[in-house]
């Protein structure tokens, strides 16, 4: 991500793997010379290859981001024929936004992929899907709705958890392996500024081992 932003600063950290750069300032011709210099460049500073899908908006930025997936790491929606096709080739559970309870709504009514979602009445969507269904159908046109939120957003809850590499028998190391947790939330917890309401700790026996009884645990501490 801090490669990202030197070689693009304005930058919306989506995820831990996943970005999204505005790139209004690039002319249309040099767009996918710099895409290709931006996917080169990252795997030799870092080693590690990226794809890259660009669009308009950010939903068709990540209709490409799929096909990218499945071609040599880049896809450009660049034409209203190139963004047609993509968005035929989406399955509407495959859309970004849309959940399994929307995508087997919309299929009921004859809308089976992204194509036909950008082409449904934005009025009609909004009954159902509500604000959301509405700008994802006009992010699926080509205009965005959804900005770059470039500032990094504080998380509401904090999660480390780890499964252990071979059986834990011992307190001690029950313990040990607990506090690390605790201090790597807490690292985290103080890099975004924010304090602690509540600590939830769990812990679970090995599931895959149906041999043995199994046993989980849950307990939350009210913070001061």
């Amino acid at each position: 991500m801090n490669c990202l932003a030197e070689l693009c600063p304005k930058i919306e950290v989506y995820s831990i793997d996943e970005a999204f750069l505005d790139l209004s300032l690039i002319p249309a011709c040099d767009l996918e010379s710099f895409v290709n210099r931006l996917q080169t460049t990252i795997y030799q500073w870092t080693g590690i290859p990226i794809s890259i899908g660009v669009g308009p908006s950010k939903s068709l930025a990540k209709v490409a981001h799929k096909l990218a997936k499945k071609s040599n790491g880049i896809y450009l929606l660049d034409s209203d024929q190139k963004i047609q096709e993509a968005l035929e080739k989406t399955p509407i559970e495959e859309v970004w936004g849309v959940g399994r309870k929307y995508s087997q709504w919309l299929k009921e009514n004859q809308i089976t992929n992204a194509y036909q979602l950008s082409k449904a009445e934005v009025d009609w969507i909004g009954q159902r899907m509500k604000v959301v269904g509405k700008r994802l159908v006009y992010e699926l046109r080509g205009k965005p709705c959804l900005p770059l939120e470039l500032g990094m957003k504080k998380k509401k809850g904090i999660c480390t958890s780890q499964s252990f590499g071979s059986m834990v028998t011992e307190l001690d190391m029950l313990k040990e392996a607990l506090s690390n947790f605790v201090a790597r939330c807490m690292e985290k917890l103080r890099r975004q500024k924010s304090a602690a309401r509540i600590i939830t700790v769990f812990l679970r026996t090995n599931s895959f081992r149906r041999d043995l009884p199994q046993q989980q645990l849950c307990a939350d501490s009210f913070c001061e």
